[in-house]
């Protein structure tokens, strides 16, 4: 009986280390497949900072202006562009590859082998996420070195928030997927859920003057 348990404990910690060795190997590679993705590390990590580069360069938003409390259009527009990476990545450019991936039956080959569909879908995640992770914190060095934008004061509240925002996009993209049956599904969905949020995010009217 006790080498019996002792069998079955190491062929489960065997089994777990094969996953664990097998989700990394995947989180790998799709790394190396999304770095070959220059359109969606474009729109993700370069354009909302390339946007606030633009709209900061008007003189015009670089007055302060009553309507907006006393704060500039550029200052109103750095958290705009922190937002519009989110919906970038996670709405836009992670849908299509996790249905394209269901599509071609990919996930379910995967399920046939020690690497579990959940490892792809948690790596698609994790580099959407830190891709706008990394595009908020460009946005926010450009805003404040090129713009003298004030920085957000409660930087641990700041930090909370802005990972909850990001789990909240990657989770509408993960929805978006599992309700489109193919990538150009996901793609007309991505987009129809893609423009009234960034009209929430203030892209076209900033949030503090709206009614």
């Amino acid at each position: 009986m006790t080498v019996t348990t002792a069998t079955t404990a190491a062929t489960a910690t065997t089994a777990t280390a094969t996953r664990r060795t097998a989700a990394v190997a995947v989180l790998r590679a799709e790394a190396r497949l999304f770095r070959r993705e220059p359109g969606s590390l474009f729109w993700v990590m370069a354009f909302p900072t390339l946007l606030l580069v633009i709209l900061g360069s008007i003189p015009s938003f670089r007055t302060a202006d009553d309507s907006l409390g006393g704060i500039r259009l550029v200052d109103a527009y750095v958290p705009v562009t922190v937002l519009i990476a989110m919906l970038m990545a996670g709405v836009q450019s992670m849908p299509p590859v996790i249905t394209g991936y269901r599509e071609r039956g990919v996930l379910r080959r995967m399920s046939t082998t020690p690497v579990r569909p959940a490892a792809l879908l948690s790596a698609q995640m994790g580099l959407h996420g830190a891709a706008a992770l990394l595009s908020a914190l460009l946005s926010l060095t450009v805003g404040r070195l090129a713009f003298g934008v004030t920085l957000p004061r409660q930087e641990l509240g700041y930090a909370v928030a802005l990972l909850l925002a990001v789990a909240s996009s990657l989770a509408l993209g993960a929805v978006v997927s599992a309700l489109s049956a193919t990538s150009k599904i996901a793609n007309a969905v991505g987009s129809a859920v893609f423009f009234p949020m960034m009209f929430c995010a203030g892209v076209w009217l900033p949030v503090q003057s709206m009614p």
